[in-house]
């Protein structure tokens, strides 16, 4: 895969946007905050795991992106998780049913992932379940951010603020390029830093 063509897949990672409402302009909503969150994540998600969608990818870069599922993304995947059953009471129920029914593939996409990444010679299916997984991430976060879009914060639980303030956070954090890299190098060309 060419670095012209990784580049077109990471921009393509980007959610959805949410539809734009002229009469909340400036009102913290939900799921304007899960749009900035979310930017983040994906891209993040998208860096640890396009290296695994080549099907010439060696058993390293499957390894990777099943260790970053594993050591980073659950982390952030279960908050979200909370944040959605915390919320689910407060969307309409055909988009608290493509919500669930997305939450159901991820697990599902996730499991296998992480079979299939952890073999060798496993480089054709490893790139089909990434690819997949990476797609279907990115519709669940479109979804999740329309159907909280006109959720105003001070409307929620406080259970659920302090989720979405520490995703927040966590996004914070993402964004700073000492964060961009999971293992010590691999954004270089030289290899692993020499300490």
């Amino acid at each position: 895969m060419t670095t012209a063509a990784l580049r077109r897949i990471i921009a393509d990672a980007a959610p959805a946007p949410a539809p734009a409402n002229p009469g909340s302009r400036g009102v913290a909503t939900v799921g304007r905050h899960l749009a900035s969150i979310h930017a983040r994540w994906l891209a993040e998600v998208s860096r640890n795991l396009l290296p695994a969608c080549s099907p010439r990818a060696g058993f390293w870069p499957r390894w990777t992106a099943v260790r970053y599922l594993a050591d980073r993304f659950d982390r952030d995947y279960g908050l979200e998780g909370e944040l959605l059953d915390g919320l689910l009471d407060e969307v309409e129920p055909r988009a608290a049913e493509r919500l669930t029914d997305g939450r159901r593939a991820l697990e599902i996409l996730r499991q296998d992932l992480d079979w299939i990444g952890r073999r060798r010679g496993t480089g054709i299916a490893t790139a089909a379940v990434a690819g997949a997984f990476l797609q279907t991430l990115r519709r669940w976060c479109a979804d999740l951010e329309r159907a909280l879009w006109s959720l105003q914060v001070e409307e929620v639980r406080p259970q659920t603020a302090e989720l979405l303030a520490r995703l927040e956070l966590i996004a914070e954090v993402r964004g700073r390029p000492e964060s961009q890299a999971t293992t010590p190098g691999a954004g270089t060309a030289r290899g692993p830093d020499r300490a």
